[in-house]
């Protein structure tokens, strides 16, 4: 089982913030926190799946990443305009056990030190990566 690093207490607001949403389902902790590569110039990334579609709003933190999704599966990043959305499929999203998922995630490259980027350098590549699920709202039933 993968390891959930703490959450530093500005990040834990954020999560605090989003728990408290009645339209979150799930937050998932993804990208290099959750993989265990981050480095101390790493951000956090953090999935919500919600009941409700994801719409334009403010970048909550510097240094947080909230990534919205809906029931039709479309995504946003918190501080981006809709024309940056994008598919929840196109993670390739794969639960796995214990809280965990595995998904194909895209990683930025950087271009040899001296050497000008063109046409033939990808300016992404797909990486395979880890999310830990860090809460899961709770289905209640009334009898």
């Amino acid at each position: 089982m993968v390891k959930t690093p703490a959450l530093p207490p500005d990040v834990e607001s954020v999560f605090n913030d989003l728990t408290n949403d009645d339209s979150v389902l799930e937050v998932w902790l993804m990208g290099s926190r959750a993989s265990g590569t981050a480095t101390s110039l790493s951000d956090w990334d953090l999935l919500v799946l919600s009941n409700a579609e994801p719409t334009v709003v403010p970048a909550r933190m510097n240094g947080v990443d909230v990534l919205w999704s809906g029931p039709t599966g479309a995504i946003l990043l918190e501080g981006r305009p809709e024309t940056l959305m994008f598919e929840f499929k196109d993670f390739q999203w794969r639960e796995t056990e214990n809280g965990c998922a595995e998904y194909r995630g895209r990683k930025f490259t950087d271009a040899e030190d001296g050497v000008a980027r063109d046409a033939s350098i990808p300016l992404q590549v797909f990486v395979s990566c880890r999310a830990v699920r860090l809460w899961k709202k709770h289905k209640t039933t009334m009898q």
